[in-house]
């Protein structure tokens, strides 16, 4: 039950040509490069750890869907970002995982991820140090 309640890593890619509206609320396609992705994850800039806001729903062919798996490709909608301003084409962003998740995810349950999870995990928290040097110590 407290596996549930933490948040996964995962990193997705806006993608190139797939902007449907750009604010109010911005429905662009993503790509999850890794990880597994939810409905109501906060995610950040994979160059700064800026926050984008909170993902609001997903939906693939048109279907919403609960989640987003590695290699999925889906149509993501956020009402915080403005397309072209906060988030652009071919941006990295990854979900926000709280601080003591890290640690959670770092000791007591590192072998409950995935290969690339792992790998996602690392590259989040080398961004968030950018912004917080002492992040997850």
């Amino acid at each position: 039950a407290e596996l549930e309640k933490l948040v996964r890593p995962a990193k997705v890619l806006v993608m190139s040509g797939y902007i449907f509206r750009r604010a109010k609320p911005a429905i662009f396609g993503v790509e999850i490069l890794a990880g597994t992705l939810k409905p109501k994850t906060n995610l950040v800039r994979g160059d700064n750890g800026e926050d984008v806001g909170d993902l609001q729903q997903m939906q693939d062919k048109g279907k919403t869907i609960a989640e987003a798996t590695l290699g999925m490709q889906v149509a993501a909608s956020m009402d915080k970002p403005t397309v072209g301003r906060h988030i652009f084409e071919k941006d990295i962003l990854f979900a926000r995982v709280p601080e003591p998740d890290v640690r959670a995810w770092q000791g007591v349950y590192a072998e409950k991820l995935e290969e690339d999870e792992r790998e996602v995990l690392q590259e989040y928290v080398s961004v968030m140090r950018k912004r917080s040097p002492f992040f997850a110590f």
